[in-house]
């Protein structure tokens, strides 16, 4: 059945609608679910391994981080709570120097002074290494900020400028002299105090912030990417690059300040997932870089050439361009999402934090190796005094040269390399041999504990062994450590992955609970080795949201539920590995994971639910036009199997039957109308239940009689085997109903039985489906008809023609009628009449059989002699009398017409 043309249209439409919802989702007109969706699948590519690198050359990157066993190590073992002590972080870089990395990232906020000597430690730390990047945070300013009279912070910066020229940066932080509302520390800052006091009437404090400010907007500036003009208008709104900038006692030697703030709160996405971050901010007056691109900067050596916003490029060939673009995030903790440019996906070198920058030689490192390694290299500078004030003591001749060589090693040598091993066992042996003596000495079992000054040597050499002792067993156990990566010019990034005090998760494709540190490693690591992922072209996105839409409606029309669903579900995951590892993380032509796929199944389900609409339809009309015609079983078949219920006329062999019960019309008078009915009812009722049984349509009533047929509509090869079935059940079923004198009075009754094959046509004729019938219309019709009529001239019972003779073969007992000519057919028939079990000659049953056949056999030989010899034996002996009759008749009509062929011809319908 062909589909209306205004369906095609409408599903077309569909397809034409999903492709346009794609756009415009690409275009930032749909958030919520879609958004969520494409997110997810995202995650799940990422956790497929789908957008993993795979470049062969991998920076080395690590990660050092502080960890839940640091802060409790610290706590346990020098009795330090977060936050720790600026000198700790100071400690950790100069490790991360002598260990040779060439970038220290430190994702730790150092907003506040906390301390001249603290500062001066952590600052003096970062100048001597030179390559630090420290942690700043961009955040839409609360509205309770005030804002500085018109021309103070220009006038307050021109200012810090000549402080930074004529003293440089103090030591004590203006913000700790503000807490002791002290606004003066030297001359030349008196002097700014006074000035922006004149200016703009401001109270010494007021002055003193603003004048702080101004420093820390000096440091801003040198971390900027690009000044104003270069940077377009499509970014953030005017944010406070102070509140979350490091404290100018801190960053005075820092490379630079990179952003850390990825979202509101890390919200990243709307279901609250990190997992696009803007590369760069814009403050209204400068970019500033996220801290992986500034890390990454530093490393490469690189400086920004040109920026927009969904691309920049380096002034260095050595790093590709890095495709960004235009998004929606939640930079304000509790406003609405804004558009913001320079944003990029996050792309993680492995699917796993477990295996994060393993390819370039990196690892996590705990923060307590390094301070434990520092606090064991700190031990060493006293003790070496220690060993001094010994050997003169006890006069004990040193290689002085040798010794602070392997001083200097220790100190400054990276711990676990063989020449820190060579110097760590030259001063352990020397270290040993003195403990041994200054014991064997205080003893007495030395020769020379007699030595009155010795012996006063020894005594003062307690005090002096016992941190050399110390020293002895944490650097032994040290080196029972794994060894640190090698750092030599790796890239290093510093950052919390606690989970209580210090905590810095987020929620990314990654993990649930992510460091955020790691991502701003992942987004070094992409711009380094240039696979920072592409927001790729809008139109990808509708294009293949109409493709696979297409697929849908395809598979929906052609296939049923199960197997349509199936097969969608194939096609959506092939084109999620597609999309994600092919089209986007390699040709780089954009995430477009759910548009494509809700697509799919969208059109998928309109159609399949329009097809069960449809079917449905069918189904009741299937129902309701077969359940007059064939048993419950087979509508049940039809109406699941719509391919077989057509009721479109066609060709095709089948059985049919006529029955009709012997002088019902008698029968009838003499019943009387309401006794009549009751018989009848009883008759058809039973003849039909073992139509149905043997799988029969029923065509009609015929008032006592009934038309039936085998074949239509379930195809069935053994229709004739079939319809011989139900004659003799019929005939066995009425034996029944003359034993429980159903007929009563009348009774017994005795029916007759046509039954003939051939092709008919077979379908619904009339009006349908309003005014029509389920139908056979041909000749094997009309003589399946005749054949019942003749029985009453035959003398037979059930009657069929020579096809369904042919087609039932030996499985049941017939037996020879001859060739008949009925009324209306121009051409004899040869007839046999089916006996089956029954045996209506009683023992002689077989004889009679015999003879019948004999007889039919020279009849049509004619052998005119033998078959009226065979034909009065039949009538004689097996009271065969109207058969006999008629062909004994017959053969006195062909003797006279030797040319007329050798069959019976009946006048009567």
């Amino acid at each position: 059945m062909k589909r209306p043309r205004h369906t095609t249209l409408l599903f077309l439409a569909l397809v034409v609608l999903c492709a346009a919802g794609a756009w415009f989702g690409e275009r930032g007109g749909l958030r919520g679910v879609p958004e969520r969706l494409e997110g997810q699948l995202q995650d799940a590519a990422v956790g497929a391994g789908l957008y993993t690198t795979g470049t062969d050359d991998q920076p080395s990157i690590s990660v050092v981080v502080i960890d839940d066993n640091a802060l409790k190590h610290l706590l346990d073992t020098r009795g330090m709570a977060w936050p720790w002590s600026r000198s700790v972080h100071a400690d950790v870089i100069d490790e991360l120097r002598l260990h040779g990395a060439r970038t220290i990232a430190v994702d730790i906020s150092f907003v506040n002074a906390r301390g001249a000597e603290d500062d001066r430690a952590l600052s003096q730390a970062i100048g001597a290494h030179g390559g630090v990047i420290l942690a700043g945070r961009l955040a839409a300013p609360p509205p309770s900020t005030p804002s500085p009279p018109r021309g103070a912070m220009d006038d307050a910066v021109e200012w810090a400028e000549r402080i930074e020229l004529a003293d440089g940066w103090t030591d004590d932080s203006l913000a700790r002299e503000m807490r002791k509302e002290l606004p003066v520390v030297t001359a030349v800052e008196a002097e700014a105090v006074r000035a922006l006091q004149a200016a703009y009437g401001m109270a010494p404090p007021e002055a003193a912030r603003w004048l702080d400010q101004a420093r820390i907007a000096i440091t801003a500036r040198r971390s900027a990417l690009v000044t104003s003009a270069d940077v377009p208008a499509l970014l953030f709104p005017t944010l406070d690059p102070t509140g979350g900038f490091p404290t100018p006692s801190v960053s005075l030697n820092a490379q630079g300040i990179g952003n850390t703030a990825m979202g509101a709160g890390k919200k990243g996405d709307a279901d609250g997932v990190v997992r696009r971050v803007p590369l760069w901010v814009y403050d209204g007056e400068r970019a500033y870089p996220m801290l992986g691109l500034a890390a990454a900067l530093h490393h490469a050596d690189a400086r920004v050439a040109s920026l927009d916003p969904d691309r920049f490029s380096f002034e260095t060939t050595r790093l590709n361009p890095v495709p960004t673009g235009v998004h929606r995030l939640n930079m304000s903790k509790d406003g609405p999402s804004i558009e913001v440019g320079g944003v990029a996906r996050v792309r993680w070198p492995t699917a796993s934090i477990d295996t994060l920058f393993a390819d370039g030689g990196g690892r996590e490192v705990s923060v307590s190796e390094l301070i434990d390694i520092a606090l064991v290299r700190k031990m060493y500078t006293p003790i070496d005094g220690n060993v001094r004030a010994l050997v003169n003591g006890f006069g004990w001749p040193l290689d002085l040269e040798a010794y602070e060589a392997r001083a200097r090693v220790l100190a400054e040598g990276r711990p676990f390399s063989d020449a820190w091993r060579n110097a760590w066992d030259g001063q352990r042996a020397l270290w040993e041999d003195l403990l041994l003596l200054a014991h064997a000495i205080q003893s007495g079992e030395d020769p020379r504990a007699s030595d009155d000054d010795l012996s006063f040597a020894a005594e003062g050499a307690l005090e002096l062994v016992q941190p050399i002792g110390k020293a002895i067993e944490q650097t032994d156990a040290l080196l029972q450590r794994d060894p640190l990566p090698d750092l030599e010019g790796a890239l290093v990034f510093i950052g919390s992955k606690a989970t209580k005090q210090a905590s810095d998760l987020a929620s990314t494709s990654l993990a649930p609970e992510t460091p955020g540190v790691y991502v701003h490693a992942a987004v070094a690591h992409n711009v380094l080795t240039g696979t920072v992922l592409a927001p790729g072209p809008v139109i990808v996105a509708p294009i293949f949201a109409g493709l696979l839409a297409t697929f849908g409606l395809m598979i929906g029309a052609r296939t049923n539920q199960w197997t349509g669903l199936l097969v969608c579900v194939v096609i959506a995951g092939l084109w999620f590995v597609l999309g994600a590892w092919l089209l986007d993380a390699r040709l780089g032509l954009g995430s477009h994971l759910a548009a494509p796929i809700v697509s799919l199944f969208l059109v998928w389900l309109a159609r399949t639910t329009y097809r069960a609409l449809v079917e449905l339809r069918a189904r009741r009309r299937t129902e309701e036009r077969f359940k007059t015609y064939v048993s419950p079983d087979v509508v049940d078949i039809l109406v699941n199997n719509p391919e077989l219920s057509s009721m479109e006329p066609q060709r095709r062999e089948l059985t049919i039957m006529f029955t009709d019960i012997v002088g019902f019309t008698t029968m009838a008078e003499r019943l009387g109308t309401e006794r009549t009915t009751d018989v009848l009812s009883a008759y058809l009722r039973s003849m039909t239940g073992v139509l149905e049984v043997t799988g029969a349509t029923l065509d009609k009533y015929l008032g006592d009689g009934i038309m039936a047929f085998w074949g239509a509509p379930l195809e069935n090869p053994k229709h004739a085997h079939k319809a011989c079935e139900a004659a003799l059940a019929m005939l066995e079923r009425l034996d029944e109903l003359n034993e429980a004198d159903v007929f009563g009075e009348v009774g017994p009754a005795a029916i007759r039985i046509g039954i003939a094959t051939g092709v008919v046509s077979v379908g619904d004729f009339g009006n349908p489906p309003h005014r029509s019938a389920y139908t056979v219309i041909g000749d094997s019709v009309n003589l399946s008809a005749r054949l019942e009529s003749a029985n009453k001239q035959l003398g037979t019972t059930i009657t069929m023609n020579g096809r369904c003779a042919e087609l039932i073969g030996d499985a049941y007992r017939t037996r020879a009628v001859g060739k008949l000519l009925v009324v209306g057919k121009s051409h004899p028939e040869p007839i046999r009449e089916l006996i089956g079990d029954r045996t209506p000659k009683g023992e002689r049953t077989e004889a009679w059989i015999e003879a019948c056949e004999a007889a039919a056999a020279d009849f049509a030989a004619r052998g005119w002699d033998r078959s009226r010899a065979n034909y009065e034996r039949l009538r004689d002996e097996f009271d065969d009398g109207k058969i006999a009759a008629l062909h004994l008749g017959a053969i006195e009509h062909l003797i006279a017409n030797p040319d007329a062929p050798p069959s019976i011809v009946l006048t009567e319908k």
